[in-house]
């Protein structure tokens, strides 16, 4: 038995295309954001995200709270009023247009063939939420290729915390030694499943 745990975001899905379309349309529709480039205004982004993820987790946030919690800490970012009656609109279009720029990494349908093809079994690990992340699969066309999916909402923990690595090997029924780890990230993807 092999088993090979594969990272979601920026591993199988193309999630910075999505999230830099989704942030150049809030850009579009507010000048005010665009004091920063992109590159800066998607790390603000995400490094709130970061922040808020454990609250999210809880349930203490939803996640359209935190998204609408992270568009006003990037109108502060570029020192600008956050426009309060607007940021549920700006939340929408980021959404809709996130969701509409999903696309698979170059390359990752015919990895994931040829994994199959060599007797693996693959379960995407992310530390994502049950809904979203089975969103970006099926929009990716990428469902056919998955055993299955674990993420960290229904383990209650995220990489690299050592039991979401374990509850993916159970479903395989893998050991360490039958296991692979694919992920961009070192910290999360790689030092977590060593």
């Amino acid at each position: 038995m092999k088993c090979a745990l594969i990272d979601l975001d920026e591993t199988l899905f193309d999630h910075q295309n999505s999230s830099r379309m989704g942030l150049a349309a809030m850009c579009r529709r507010f000048p005010a954001l665009c004091g920063k480039t992109l590159e800066e205004l998607e790390d603000h982004f995400w490094q709130v995200l970061n922040d808020n993820y454990m609250d999210v987790l809880a349930g203490k946030l939803t996640v359209d709270q935190a998204r609408i919690n992270r568009i006003a800490k990037l109108f502060e970012f570029c020192n600008a009023v956050p426009p309060v009656e607007r940021l549920e609109e700006l939340s929408e279009l980021y959404k809709l247009v996130y969701n509409e720029s999903i696309r698979p990494v170059v390359g990752m349908p015919e990895v994931l063939q040829c994994l199959r093809e060599n007797g693996y079994q693959i379960v995407v690990l992310t530390n994502g939420f049950i809904e979203m992340q089975l969103g970006k699969i099926k929009a990716c066309k990428l469902e056919a290729h998955i055993d299955y999916l674990v993420t960290s909402e229904e383990v209650g923990v995220k990489k690299p915390e050592e039991a979401i690595y374990n509850e993916a090997m159970r479903r395989c029924g893998a050991t360490t030694e039958e296991t692979i780890m694919v992920g961009d990230a070192w910290e999360t993807d790689i030092v977590g499943a060593h």
